[in-house]
């Protein structure tokens, strides 16, 4: 992969008191999974969906950056025993 320099995203959340009182922000995660994808250009969004540890009652207001674009390579080498 080349060209992908994103390591947080922003996420606006709303909820009631109850949903907060046990939850830490700093455990979401946003995870997105490539394994299937082939050498291309890709523009992929990223939704609730893609939130894991996020309480299903707490409401997604807003995500940034919404979308990632990037380029998966394949690389060929040859490793020499």
């Amino acid at each position: 992969m080349s060209n992908l320099n994103i390591s947080k995203i922003k996420v606006l959340i709303s909820g009631n008191e109850l949903d907060f009182k046990n939850f830490k922000t700093e455990n979401i995660k946003a995870v997105i999974d490539l394994s299937d994808l082939e050498p291309s250009n890709y523009n992929i969004s990223i939704n609730r969906n893609n939130l894991i540890n996020l309480p299903k009652s707490i409401e997604v207001l807003n995500i940034d950056p919404d979308k990632l674009k990037f380029k998966i390579i394949e690389i060929n080498e040859e490793i020499n025993q």
